[in-house]
């Protein structure tokens, strides 16, 4: 027994990442997915409704049931020899009842329990796309705090050998301590900033451990996100209309609006007749009226004539649902229609945002390095120094905080779409239908983003699809030699 519960053990450690391996963001979703308790949580809610339609499915099959009694009575009667009663009186028999016509209960209660079953199917789809945008966002914002350590660090030996050249120019009296003395303030501030980067390393990796259902000793290694193509992005009125037809949430509440109708007509069907088969044999001990075996068949119809009430209530209350529900329905669509409008501001703002960074960057880059020749040639000041290279450090951030935005609202699109982050061909083909769109001369402004897959192939209009790994030819965002 115990061998064959530690099979599925085995074969979930043989497939996981082993420690020490870098992960890849698609391998880090599949993990999360697979360790979910939310998910898990869905599909045991799924297991539970179909085994409701198989209960309702049930209702019109044979039932067959034993019966049997005893029972004693006394005193015993006989009239001229033939036994009336008897003391010892015993029955057994076999009873076999099909239901003919239910006039409607059947049909309406296995339509609502299938379609209950389609609307938590939906929501489990959901769960997992909000699931997929956790990881990723937790996934990138790791590397991010990560990138911020190295920017700390490259920052910290610019302070440690501008000081070199301070304390060298002091003994030779080109220089005042109180210079030196600003420049190891400044490198104080650098090691603080260092201490508090590898605080949030540290935090953001234990978000994404607790995420995939890893332990605090198992580290998280990543792989660089690429950088992604150039693609537009969709209209607002082609976005919204992808999102209705992508979003799960939104299918779930139809499903869930079609099923608290056909729970309307369930109640409604309890003032129906129903027309059954019943057949049973018996064995019992002989008396004078009775014979010691008997077979019995018949048809059998109750119709309600009054239930104080009780159908009609609760027919009532089912319609209340459906209006709630209908209600909710019209909420989430506005909803949805307020996500999608704000990620496709955030994804345009995002790569302006990155544009302007990366040319603040080589501005910054170069101000440095024209700072320290000017220093060391002696034309310039040591405070000079400090500020390119603080701005410097600035650029270095802001060029990653940028990356990151437009990683983040790249994902928040597809959230609000309805899409998942790793795509399947359904989802591919909707958003290649979305692209073709006849009649929309102007397609949007250009975006930079990414594809899905790890390259820049053939994404979906106006869609960034942002991988863990980098593929043969891509280039890894954010390295610093790149700027520097």
């Amino acid at each position: 027994m115990l061998k064959w519960l530690s099979l599925p053990l085995l074969m979930m450690w043989l497939w996981s990442p082993s420690w020490g391996e870098p992960l890849s963001l698609e391998q880090a979703c599949q993990q999360a997915l697979q360790q979910s308790p939310g998910i898990a949580r869905l599909q045991a809610r799924v297991l539970e409704m179909l085994q409701k339609v198989a209960e309702v499915e049930a209702g019109g099959n044979p039932r067959l049931d034993l019966q049997a009694g005893y029972s004693y009575m006394a005193p015993s009667l006989s009239f001229s020899g033939f036994p009336l009663i008897v003391n010892n009186n015993y029955r057994a028999g076999v009873i076999l009842e099909q239901a003919l016509a239910t006039f409607g209960r059947l049909s309406w209660g296995r339509q609502a329990a299938e379609l209950q079953v389609r609307s938590l199917e939906q929501e489990l789809v959901r769960e997992r796309q909000r699931l997929e945008y956790q990881v990723a966002v937790a996934y990138s914002r790791l590397q991010l705090a990560r990138q911020a350590i190295e920017v700390a660090e490259l920052s910290l030996q610019s302070r440690r050998r501008l000081l070199q050249d301070l304390n060298l120019r002091e003994k030779a009296g080109a220089s005042a301590k109180f210079e030196v003395l600003l420049a190891e303030v400044a490198r104080a501030q650098d090691q603080q900033r260092l201490v508090l980067a590898q605080q949030q390393s540290q935090l953001a990796q234990s978000q994404l451990q607790v995420l995939l259902g890893w332990p605090r000793a198992r580290p998280v290694e990543t792989l660089p996100l690429p950088e992604g193509a150039q693609v537009p992005l969709p209209t607002p009125e082609q976005a919204l209309e992808t999102a209705l037809k992508q979003r799960a949430e939104l299918q779930a509440m139809n499903y869930a609006v079609q099923a608290a109708e056909a729970r309307v007509h369930l109640e409604e069907s309890q003032s129906n007749p129903t027309l059954g088969l019943q057949t049973r044999y018996d064995q019992r001990n002989a008396t004078t009226f009775q014979t010691s075996n008997q077979w019995s068949v018949g048809l059998e119809m109750r119709w309600p004539l009054f239930d104080g009430g009780l159908a009609r209530a609760r027919s009532r209350q089912a319609e209340a649902v459906v209006s709630q529900l209908r209600a909710g329905r019209r909420e989430l669509e506005r909803q949805i229609r307020l996500e999608v409008e704000e990620a496709l501001v955030r994804c345009g703002s995002a790569f302006e945002n990155l544009e302007v960074a990366r040319h603040n960057l080589t501005s910054a880059g170069e101000a440095a390095r024209l700072g320290e020749l000017r220093f060391r040639a002696g034309v310039s000041t040591h405070q000079e120094v400090l500020d390119a290279q603080a701005h410097l450090r600035e650029a270095r951030q802001s060029l990653f905080e940028a990356q990151q935005s437009l990683r983040e609202a790249d994902w928040q699109l597809q959230l609000a779409l309805g899409l998942m982050i790793f795509r399947t061909a359904d989802s591919r083909k909707s958003m290649r239908e979305l692209r073709s769109t006849p009649g929309d001369e102007s397609p949007g402004p250009v975006r930079k983003i990414s594809d899905g897959r790890g390259g820049t192939g053939n994404g979906p209009a106006g869609h960034a699809f942002v991988a863990g790994r980098a593929e043969a030819g891509s280039k890894p965002a954010g390295r610093l030699e790149d700027f520097c």
